[in-house]
């Protein structure tokens, strides 16, 4: 499933997927950004335009994902 970071948002900002799920996430934007979880559980470090991550959610629970770059960039996650 993907996910793009463009315009300094995510998208889309909400989503529920099932354990076990791999979200893409693909730097559409012209700045970097980066796929970080409130609670560091997950870091991405920094994606450069064009750049992709790619990350297994196994553990069931809610992620609040943000840029490190740009805080109010943000992504409600629930694995249920």
């Amino acid at each position: 499933m993907r996910v793009v970071l463009e315009d300094f948002a995510f998208r889309p900002q909400a989503l529920k997927v099932a354990p076990g799920t791999t979200l893409v996430f693909v730097n559409e934007g012209q700045a970097p950004h980066t796929v970080t979880d409130a609670k560091g559980r997950l870091d991405s470090g920094a994606l450069a335009p064009g750049a992709v991550f790619r990350y297994t959610f196994t553990e069931p629970g809610a992620y609040a994902l943000y840029c490190r770059f740009h805080p109010y960039m943000t992504m409600d996650l629930q694995v249920e």
